[in-house]
């Protein structure tokens, strides 16, 4: 009778491991894919951006530009729209215009490419986002 209770207990022992190592496989299966997952949101958040301010300096030779305190590049395939959304040229940028920016962020030079820059005739506040249709939700560029 030992012998066979020594088997049971055996193969309780043996059943118990095994279920063990399917809770680690899980657990650390579940932990990978998490880590997975938000590091592919987190890369998605950071390439976009869209942001309203005040044009604090702009070259029109180097195609730059300082929109609250952050620095704006534009090239050839960047569009230029005024408020109603109709096209402007470039030279409508000036210090001190209110502008909405999207675009992506070059996180290797830490400059941020304008796609798209609309004129703005002043601060545009969430009472009148409304009257703009290309307004959408704006992210801080700081907060990232």
């Amino acid at each position: 009778m030992n012998k066979n209770i020594g088997k049971l207990s055996f193969k309780a022992k043996e059943g118990k491991i095994v279920r063990n190592a399917h809770v680690y496989r899980f657990f650390i299966f579940t932990i990978v894919f998490m880590f997975i997952l938000s590091a592919l949101a987190f890369a998605q958040g950071q390439d976009a951006f869209k942001i309203q301010g005040l044009i604090m300096n702009v070259d029109l030779q180097k195609n730059m530009m300082i929109v609250n305190e952050s620095t704006f590049i534009w090239n050839q395939n960047t569009k230029f729209y005024n408020e109603k959304g109709s096209p402007v040229t470039v030279d409508k940028l000036r210090v001190k215009t209110w502008v909405y920016i999207e675009g992506l962020k070059d996180s290797a030079q830490k400059r941020m490419m304008a796609e798209k820059i609309y004129i703005l005739p002043k601060y545009i506040d969430r009472k009148e986002k409304h009257l703009y249709p290309f307004f959408s939700e704006m992210k801080s560029i700081d907060n990232e």
